[in-house]
């Protein structure tokens, strides 16, 4: 699998992992999405004196951002005993 992987795009990639976490704990590629997003992603901001809770766009985050958060995804999907490039 390893070897397919090396030419995908951040976003094939993320796709394809979303898709492997969705086999490997039984909940929809949506699901999947929405908790990776709410767990890494989600922050508290403070906009005119009120918390607000902020969702960046994946297209928002840079390349590094983008890498940072599948690497994330990962080692928290380890903690599980998921393994994707293997």
């Amino acid at each position: 699998m390893r070897s397919e992987l090396e030419n995908l795009s951040l976003q094939e990639y993320y796709q394809a992992l979303l898709s492997e976490l969705s086999n490997y704990f039984g909940y929809s590629k949506i699901e999947i999405d929405s908790l990776m997003r709410y767990k890494f992603l989600f922050q508290n901001e403070m906009i005119e004196n009120q918390d607000v809770i902020y969702n960046p766009e994946l297209s928002d985050l840079s390349e590094s951002e983008f890498v940072a958060y599948l690497d994330k995804i990962k080692q928290w999907a380890q903690s599980y005993g998921f393994s994707f490039e293997d």
